[in-house]
């Protein structure tokens, strides 16, 4: 998310809206018992959940969503885009990966 905006993308919050009434009307359709049950435990209902609980996490997916649209329809940039951020990652994060391997 956080790369999503220094490339210059932006969610709004009427964007944030529809996919949230969306998610809200599917749902009450479909009536998932497990979900249902996980709100019965929250004791929220499908709305609480969604614009509250889920707002933030739909809006960042939002996000993902427009950098990766944006970088698969330049091809060849995407896969060159997707290398370099892999091996900043494993730069920045080298000893820990090294940590983990050994484990």
């Amino acid at each position: 998310m956080k790369l999503a905006k220094t490339q210059g993308f932006s969610v709004s919050d009427e964007e944030v809206q529809e996919v949230i009434e969306f998610n809200i009307e599917t749902a009450k359709e479909v009536q998932n018992e497990n979900f249902n049950n996980f709100l019965n435990e929250m004791d929220m209902t499908i709305e609480e959940y969604y614009n509250e609980y889920a707002y933030e996490s739909i809006k960042g997916k939002l996000l993902e969503n427009k950098l990766y649209d944006d970088k698969t329809s330049k091809g060849e940039e995407w896969d060159e885009f997707k290398k370099k951020v892999i091996n900043d990652f494993r730069e920045k994060n080298d000893t820990q990966i090294k940590n983990l391997s050994k484990k």
